[in-house]
């Protein structure tokens, strides 16, 4: 049995949730991340904060430094690839809650 359920796809990205490791898996573009829940909901909500506080300024343009919880990485955005990115991550949020809900 494949331990790994796809939640989500879109134009830059992928997720899945691996039940052997209760992680979920994230690919987009060139970035891979592995995290349990709770790192998930964490990483999500930063994403909100950068999109509410960047709302004004060029779409293209890569300025959005997203801190990860290692002092000497930062992830570098741009406006378009954050909105793609959250998309991603709050309906991997919504597929996990159904799945969670259909296993109990």
């Amino acid at each position: 049995m494949n331990p790994y359920k796809q939640l989500h796809r879109n134009n830059y990205g992928v997720s899945f949730y691996c039940q052997c490791q209760k992680q979920v898996h994230l690919t987009f573009g060139n970035v891979a991340l592995a995290q349990t829940k709770g790192e998930f909901d964490a990483f999500c909500n930063e994403l909100k904060l950068l999109l509410a506080e960047n709302q004004n300024i060029c779409p293209y343009r890569k300025c959005l430094v997203l801190r990860t919880p290692v002092s000497k990485i930062a992830l570098i955005f741009n406006l378009v690839e954050i909105k793609e990115l959250l998309d991603l991550m709050e309906n991997s949020k919504i597929a996990l809650e159904i799945m969670e809900l259909l296993q109990s």
